[in-house]
């Protein structure tokens, strides 16, 4: 019973290393760096989707624009959505 354990324990150990080192991208290391760029990604679409990114992409907008335009501050950006929002009727009736 003892040989079998430590054959099934050498096996392991050597089908992770073999995986390791035959380059198929699964190791620790490649594992944590997907993982942080799934929850990047997420989170960048999360903001993206309830508006919170929106400043941003303004400004990134701004810098293409002519410069002849006064950038807003955070706040008259805020302001300046919630009026362009607001300020036309949104009825379904």
């Amino acid at each position: 019973m003892r040989n079998a354990a430590k054959t099934t324990k050498h096996f392991l150990g050597g089908f992770w290393r073999g995986l390791r080192n035959q380059g198929t991208g699964f190791s620790l290391s490649s594992h944590r760096a997907w993982s942080w760029r799934a929850a990047r990604d997420l989170w960048r679409g999360l903001r993206e989707w309830c508006g919170d990114a929106a400043y941003e992409r303004y400004l990134r907008s701004a810098v293409t624009r002519s410069s002849s335009c006064r950038t807003l501050t955070p706040a008259e950006f805020y302001v300046e959505q919630l009026n362009r929002r607001y300020s036309k009727p949104n009825r379904c009736c």
